[in-house]
């Protein structure tokens, strides 16, 4: 029997047992098309991922939209979902209220959606930070005014020191060594200027400037002895001077310590260390052996601007000319 002529209707399957539909014509049941003996081609079937992928977007906003709309509480089905308030309460704002009002006012400031304790922390770690800027820029700043001030003072220095090797002047100042035996007559023989900065990067700040100098003398060595008792304390003394010393020592058939012979040599090492105290501002000068023999820091204030008339009584102290920089340059308790 062909099947083109029998109706649409049952068949018994011998084989199974089963019922099976017998199709009269296919073009009857709005069927797709078979598909062509060849398979489609990657592009046909990107465009047909695409196309679908859109139909879901499409239907994943719209059902947004409705949710956003009215929530559950209009549901097409029907389905009520009343809000549990107290009596005279007045309803709750939903956030799908709060959104459709900024989208509906996109220009105007808004109320933050959180606030209470957060907003406090927030508004706290604002003003710390604005509190820790502020301190920074502070710091630059005498950092910056500090570096200008070392750097005028290397530039004054260098040039004086390269003035005094030539000219190498007497320097009317004796150093006490113990009680009548100083070192005197002395007079400039060599020195030099040098600095330091943070890094060496161009734009590093100056972290030091040096000035060091010898003082010498035609005079002869003096000879110091002391005995075994102070003769420790005062060769370490001494050594913390930095001065050119050879030390003889004396000793008893047990080896222990009787004198020492000091010979000091007729000169005296000078240094001067300029260094920045960035939390009070201002600059440090430790100088030892300077106006003696020994330490001594001097503390220039924030206001003392460097120019040439402080430096002018600095080098006056070098010289051992009179001068005032000890009342500009206060000592530090």
């Amino acid at each position: 029997m062909s099947e083109q002529n029998l109706p649409l209707s049952s068949a018994a399957n011998p084989q199974s047992g089963e019922d099976c539909v017998l199709l009269k014509n296919a073009d009857s049941l709005n069927l797709p098309p078979a598909p062509d003996s060849a398979p489609p081609s990657e592009d046909e079937f990107f465009l047909e991922e695409v196309d679908d992928l859109e139909a879901i977007a499409r239907a994943a906003f719209a059902d947004e939209a409705r949710s956003r709309a009215g929530g559950l509480a209009s549901d097409d089905r029907g389905l009520q979902f009343p809000d549990l308030l107290a009596e005279g309460e007045a309803p709750r704002p939903r956030v799908t209220d709060y959104i459709g009002e900024r989208r509906a006012h996109p220009g105007v400031a808004q109320t933050p959606l959180f606030g209470g304790t957060l907003g406090q922390l927030r508004e706290q770690a604002q003003s710390l930070l604005e509190q820790r800027d502020a301190r920074a820029r502070l710091r630059y700043e005498q950092a910056a005014r500090l570096d200008r001030s070392l750097r005028q003072a290397f530039a004054y220095l260098h040039d004086m020191v390269q003035q005094l090797n030539v000219v190498q002047p007497d320097i009317p100042r004796d150093y006490v060594l113990s009680g009548d035996k100083s070192l005197r007559a002395l007079a400039w023989h060599q020195g030099y200027a040098d600095y330091r900065t943070s890094s060496k990067s161009d734009q590093a700040f100056m972290e030091i400037v040096t000035l060091s100098y010898r003082l010498t003398s035609h005079e002869p060595p003096i000879v110091l002895e002391r005995d075994a008792r102070m003769a420790e304390a005062f060769r370490q003394r001494l050594f913390d001077f930095n001065l050119n010393m050879q030390v003889q020592e004396t000793r008893d058939e047990h080896k222990l310590l009787e004198s020492v012979r000091i010979t000091i040599q007729p000169e005296v090492r000078v240094s001067v260390r300029w260094e920045p105290d960035y939390e009070a501002g201002a600059l440090l000068v430790h100088a030892r052996n300077l106006e003696r023999l020994g330490y001594t820091t001097y503390r220039l204030p924030a206001d003392a601007p460097m120019n040439p008339a402080l430096l002018e009584e600095f080098v006056r102290m070098v010289l051992g000319l009179p001068h005032h920089f000890p009342h500009i340059a206060r000592r530090p308790s």
